[in-house]
């Protein structure tokens, strides 16, 4: 894998195929367990656009911005398995346990998969950008579908 490209993430089929792979998801997640009120961000808009939009930016700039860059600053950063650099993996792992501890539930151990999506995209694209972009999309369509406000 190369960790820095010419050719810009929205050009690239790999980004298009990560995008698609979110509504693939949430329609298995739909047909196992069901979904939510859909009606729920005319309720409370200002909450999803916290939760889809502000939250993932604010986490793709600590976490790939900040801390996988610097994991990828490192040599053991940059070795690799696969597509997956020990940054990215790293940086998941964290993100993983983040969500964990502030939403006090074990299943956000879950965002672990999508955050190595994010990930590879930092690496393939050397900024957040892409990443950020997938993360909000993830979520956009998680919560519409499976978040209830109170």
């Amino acid at each position: 894998m190369q960790i820095a490209t010419a050719r810009p993430f929205g050009r690239r089929a790999e980004f298009w195929a990560a995008m698609a792979l979110g509504p693939v998801v949430w329609g298995i997640v739909w047909l196992w367990q069901g979904g939510g009120d859909l009606s729920w961000p005319l309720r409370a808009p200002g909450r999803y656009i916290l939760l889809s939009v502000v939250y993932p930016l604010l986490e793709e700039i600590v976490f790939r911005g900040g801390l996988q860059g610097a994991f990828t600053a490192r040599v053991w950063g940059r070795s690799q398995w696969g597509p997956v650099t020990a940054a990215n993996l790293m940086t998941s792992i964290l993100f993983a346990c983040a969500h964990v501890v502030t939403r006090g539930d074990v299943t956000a151990l879950a965002v672990f998969f999508p955050s190595l999506i994010f990930g590879y995209f930092r690496d393939r694209d050397n900024t957040w950008i892409s990443a950020a972009i997938l993360h909000g999309w993830y979520n956009m369509g998680y919560l519409l579908l499976f978040y209830a406000t109170k």
